[in-house]
C-alpha cells in the first residue's frame, strides 16, 4: 500500500504499529521529500520578484528539478516496503533449508538498494537547497536552512537501513563497496556541516562584539589540513556561498593542531543586489552600485557556478 496517498495522521499511525512497513527507509524518504519541498518553497517565493529577475530562469530550472526529486522521494516510500518483502519472506525459511543462505544474501542486497537510492536523492536535494539559499529570496533563507537540516537527517537515517543489512552479508566485498559509498555521502555532508558550525560560532562572536552586522559583512580564512583542506578547496569560490560570507579563503596547514578559523569585517562596499561586500563594486561605471559578478549576471554572459 502506498501510504503517501493517505493522511499524515494515517501514515504516522501505521508507522507506529507492528506492521513491517513502512519502516525507517520509507520514513527517511518522506522526511527528505518534506525537506526538499521547503527548499523548493524558497524558489517559489523568489520567482516573479523583480529583484531576482536575473536568476529567475535558474530558479525555475531548480524548482523543476526539486519537483522531480520530491516525487521520486515519495515513490521510495512504497518502493522501500516492496524491497523489504523478499527479506521478510527469507527470514521465514527454515534454517536447515540449504537454499536459505543464498536467498537471504540476495534479499539482503535487494533491501539495501532503496535506502541507498534515497541517500543519493538526498545529496541531489542538498545541492539544490544550497543554491536556493544562495540565490533565492533573503526573506526565506531560514526555510532553506530548515530544509537542508531535514534532508541531512534523512540522509543519515537512510544510511542506517543500509548498514544494518550489510553487516549480515556473506559477500564482504559487496558489503564494503556499499558501505564505502554510503560513508562517502555521509562524510562529505557531515564534515561540511561540522565545519560550517565552527564558522558560525566564530561569526557570532564577532557579531556580538559589534564588528559585523550580518555574516555577509565578514570575510573568513580557514586553515585546514589533510582531507578537510581538500574537501574545502574542492568547493573553490563557492565556499563563500556555503558559509554565507562575502569571502572565504582556505589555506593548507600541516596538521590539525595548526587549524584555525579567522573572521574579519570586510573593508569593501556592499553590492546593492547580492549584498556581498566586494572589491569590484562599481567596477562597471554604468552600474556603480553593484559588483562585477552581478553586472555579468545581469548584463553579460553570467558567472559559472560549479556547486551551489
Amino acid at each position: 500500500m502506498d501510504y503517501t496517498t493517505r493522511s499524515c495522521r494515517e501514515f504516522v499511525t501505521v508507522l507506529a504499529s507492528s506492521e513491517p512497513a513502512p519502516g525507517g527507509g520509507g520514513a527517511s524518504a518522506l522526511v527528505a521529500a518534506l525537506g526538499t519541498a521547503l527548499g523548493n518553497m524558497v524558489g517559489s517565493l523568489t520567482v516573479g520578484k523583480k529583484k531576482y529577475a536575473d536568476v529567475e530562469e535558474e530558479i525555475l530550472a531548480l524548482k523543476a528539478k526539486c519537483d522531480q526529486l520530491q516525487n521520486e522521494l515519495l515513490d521510495q516510500v512504497p518502493a522501500d516496503a516492496e524491497g523489504f518483502i523478499p527479506l521478510s519472506k527469507a527470514y521465514g525459511i527454515p534454517k536447515d533449508d540449504p537454499s536459505r543462505p543464498e536467498i537471504m544474501e540476495k534479499a539482503t542486497i535487494t533491501a539495501c538498494q532503496v535506502p541507498m537510492h534515497i541517500m543519493e536523492l538526498c545529496c541531489e536535494s542538498l545541492e539544490c537547497i544550497a543554491t536556493f539559499a544562495a540565490k533565492g529570496s533573503r526573506l526565506a533563507v531560514s526555510d532553506a536552512g530548515c530544509g537542508a537540516t531535514i534532508v541531512k537527517a534523512a540522509l543519515q537515517a537512510a544510511s542506517l537501513n543500509v548498514f544494518i543489512n550489510t553487516k549480515t552479508l556473506q559477500n564482504r566485498a559487496v558489503a564494503e563497496e556499499m558501505n564505502a559509498k554510503c560513508l562517502g555521502m555521509l562524510d562529505k555532508y557531515g564534515k561540511l556541516k561540522a565545519i560550517r558550525a565552527d564558522v558560525m560560532k566564530q561569526l557570532e562572536e564577532v557579531r556580538i562584539a559589534g564588528r559585523i552586522g550580518s555574516s555577509l559583512q565578514a570575510e573568513i580564512e580557514i586553515k585546514a589540513s589533510g582531507e578537510k583542506y581538500r574537501l574545502l578547496k574542492s568547493l573553490d569560490d563557492d565556499l563563500k556561498f556555503l558559509m554565507i560570507t562575502s569571502r572565504a579563503d582556505v589555506i593548507e596547514v600541516s596538521d590539525p593542531a595548526s587549524e584555525t578559523i579567522t573572521v574579519k569585517p570586510s573593508q569593501y562596499q556592499k553590492c546593492e543586489r547580492c549584498w556581498h561586500y566586494r572589491s569590484d563594486v562599481g567596477a562597471d561605471p554604468k552600474h556603480p552600485l553593484i559588483c562585477a559578478r552581478c553586472a555579468a549576471n545581469l548584463f553579460g554572459n553570467g558567472e559559472k557556478r560549479e556547486f551551489v
